[in-house]
């Protein structure tokens, strides 16, 4: 007998469930008839670091003789860095930060290189996303997470710090590393046609 862990999911709407598969099947048409290069898409997408972030509570095990009864202190409100990056098989774009609390000169810097990043974004065309879908989003199931690991157990003291951490972070992700998160892009559009939809990481994790 082994222990096994009971996996939680948001419940996707039978719309949704539609939506998605819909989705795919375009994409995966455009890919295998039209011979479309997934490596054109640009992925945009905004998270939340904040100073008091933690790793994954799934790697939080001891090993040992006895219990250490170490326990991590949370504070109940944690300042944040809004932080936002595109992502393609060109490599990163970004990050861009949006603090709680911002000068107006650092504010006006920002929006100027945002705005002109956006600029060239829109020149491109652009695809309905279906919903209850970061499972498809490289930002989501790549980028966010791989950051995270990376930057908090360096453990930045000042939303200063924890920037330039994030930055660091983005640097060390090589171009190969993106190419291979959208190859498995495109796997990840089969896997959901095959669970109609449904979700599906347990099968690609």
């Amino acid at each position: 007998m082994f222990p096994f862990k009971i996996q939680t999911h948001q419940a996707i709407p039978v719309r949704a469930v539609q939506q998605r598969v819909d989705f795919a099947n375009q994409m995966l048409t455009m890919i295998d008839s039209e011979g479309f290069d997934v490596g054109c898409i640009w992925f945009t997408d905004e998270a939340h670091f904040h100073l008091n972030g933690i790793v994954n509570k799934q790697n939080w095990r001891f090993w040992g003789s006895e219990n250490p009864y170490w326990c991590e202190a949370k504070p109940l409100y944690s300042p944040k860095v809004t932080v936002w990056a595109a992502v393609c098989s060109r490599g990163i774009i970004g990050p861009f930060y949006i603090r709680e609390t911002v000068t107006s000169e650092r504010y006006v810097a920002i929006l100027e290189q945002f705005v002109a990043t956006q600029q060239v974004l829109e020149d491109r065309p652009r695809m309905d996303w279906p919903p209850y879908s970061p499972d498809l989003t490289p930002c989501d199931y790549f980028l966010w997470g791989t950051l995270k690991d990376i930057v908090y157990p360096k453990h930045p003291a000042t939303l200063d710090e924890l920037e330039s951490a994030i930055c660091v972070a983005c640097e060390s992700i090589s171009v190969e590393t993106v190419r291979n998160v959208m190859a498995n892009f495109i796997l990840r559009l089969r896997h959901l046609c095959c669970a109609n939809g449904e979700h599906f990481e347990n099968i690609v994790m």
